[in-house]
């Protein structure tokens, strides 16, 4: 925007913005008519589709990040049906939170916006937490296993080095070829073979 610009024509840039995240929500409402519990079925090809889609974008319903990786991954598992789970009470920001999943966007005044997000929406090792009380999770260093156990919509964690914290979060969009293809953001990657990555250890988070 112009530094030029008249108030109104920034009102009207915002307004559009709005619409546009309005006509998201729509659309999301409409191929998710059934809100669905962490622990119902999931829609794996919903979750992959997403993944395709965002994989070198940013939807403006939730908040950027620099480590962008479990942000996106928790974005597609949301897509797929994954319902979040929200206390009654939000503070505005990042909470440290193992027991709740949530990403929200919220009006502020002058036509801006704030986010409310748990650490378990946004963090790799506490999304492994949260889900790992409802989902099954395999670890092993070898790609094989992680292969066999994997399929699409499932999450991939990676962990450098013996005793490290994992520290990535990718997520399958396809499983073909005897391999999975990964998608994820920090480095905005799709179509990435499981087999062309590096990593210690892997866990899949199984949805």
């Amino acid at each position: 925007m112009p530094y030029d610009s008249t108030i109104q024509e920034v009102k009207d840039v915002i307004k559009q913005e709005e619409l546009e995240s309005e006509q998201e929500i729509i659309e999301h409402k409409i191929l998710n008519p059934v809100q669905i519990q962490p622990f119902a079925t999931y829609n794996r090809t919903a979750a992959a589709e997403y993944a395709v889609k965002w994989h070198d974008g940013r939807n403006s319903l939730y908040k950027k990040h620099s480590a962008d990786c479990t942000n996106f991954v928790s974005q597609a598992v949301f897509a797929g049906g994954k319902e979040m789970k929200k206390p009654s009470t939000r503070p505005s920001g990042i909470t440290s939170d193992t027991n709740n999943w949530y990403s929200e966007r919220y009006s502020l005044p002058a036509y801006n916006y704030g986010w409310r997000e748990t650490s378990s929406w946004v963090n790799v090792e506490d999304f492994k937490t949260f889900w790992a009380k409802t989902q099954s999770v395999v670890t092993s260093s070898s790609k094989n296993t992680i292969i066999a156990n994997a399929n699409v919509g499932d999450v991939i964690q990676l962990q450098a080095s013996s005793g490290s914290r994992f520290y990535h979060s990718l997520i399958v969009h396809k499983k073909a070829d005897g391999t999975l293809y990964l998608a994820a953001h920090s480095i905005d990657r799709v179509n990435l073979s499981i087999k062309d990555i590096s990593a210690y250890n892997l866990r899949v988070i199984k949805f």
